[in-house]
């Protein structure tokens, strides 16, 4: 009893420091940024355009940005804006069909401002997607990827309506947020902030956070991997063959869609989707559907 009382206190501490946490990072992130737009932009910043051939794979490497990807009709086209302090290297391979997008933002104590988002309009499928953001807000829609390959350091990324054979994701700090995604093969590594996937079709998921929240809502799954080692992990959908949850400190709420005998349960049942799991400071919490 002595030890059990003194895990939940242990996992209350660490839910506590983790909320504010949260918090603190999401308070200086896409709600403050875009919530107030242009209210910090440099008052120099010029608006420029940029057209581009068909293009199959995009590499972008950017310091503090809000970029926009997605669908579009008409032309491939590029819009952005510069000044001293911000500026753009672009280049494309027009036998390639490659378009390469550095971005690099100079701050200095008497110089700060948060640059205007931009935007990246393309008619086309890609077969592959580098993006490496070291602070600002992405947000990628109505693409159609054969394989992603994302990573945010200190930014809130937002996923949606878009399908994506093979999804590689590292976030540091932040909020990522998937909607009305279809995956064929993921991989989730959350250092610091949420994870949240709603809506969503994924045939095969592993999911790695170490002090965050992770919500799978309204979502299917053919195979889940999820370990938490602080956080609260919520499963509200179904899982079609197998899973494992663990959580260290957190607390885990699974809600599955089909009756109780559909499932087997750390290895009680004859369901023929198996679900495996531990929580080893916390409470468990399954609720199944009729």
């Amino acid at each position: 009893m002595h030890m059990k009382i003194k895990g939940f206190i242990i996992t209350g501490i660490i839910l506590t420091i983790l909320g504010v946490g949260a918090t603190a990072v999401a308070s200086t992130q896409m709600d403050f940024k875009e919530g107030y737009p242009g209210l910090f932009a440099d008052p120099n910043l010029e608006k420029k355009e940029e057209t581009f051939g068909e293009i199959k794979k995009i590499s972008y490497d950017g310091t503090d940005e809000n970029i926009d990807i997605i669908y579009g009709e008409g032309e491939n086209i590029f819009t952005y804006y510069e000044s001293d302090t911000l500026t753009y290297d672009i280049s494309y391979d027009e036998e390639l069909k490659e378009l390469s997008i550095i971005q690099k933002h100079s701050f200095t104590f008497f110089n700060f401002s948060l640059s205007k988002k931009a935007t990246l309009s393309i008619n086309s499928s890609l077969d592959e997607l580098q993006m490496k953001a070291a602070a600002g807000n992405v947000g990628i829609k109505d693409l159609t990827i054969t394989k992603a390959d994302v990573d945010v350091s200190a930014g809130n990324l937002k996923i949606e309506n878009s399908s994506i054979s093979a999804l590689d994701l590292e976030s540091d700090a932040g909020n990522v947020n998937l909607y009305d995604l279809t995956v064929d093969s993921s991989v989730f590594g959350v250092k610091a902030g949420n994870l949240k996937i709603e809506n969503s079709k994924i045939t095969s998921s592993v999911i790695h956070s170490n002090a965050g929240n992770v919500n799978l809502k309204d979502s299917t799954f053919d195979t889940v991997e999820a370990k938490l080692n602080a956080g609260n992990l919520t499963f509200n959908g179904d899982i079609l063959i197998q899973a494992e949850f663990k959580v260290d400190a957190g607390n885990l709420k699974l809600t599955l869609s089909r009756p109780q005998a559909s499932y087997t349960m750390n290895g009680e049942g004859e369901g023929e989707t198996i679900i495996q799991y531990r929580v080893s400071a916390g409470n468990k919490k399954i609720y199944y559907g009729d």
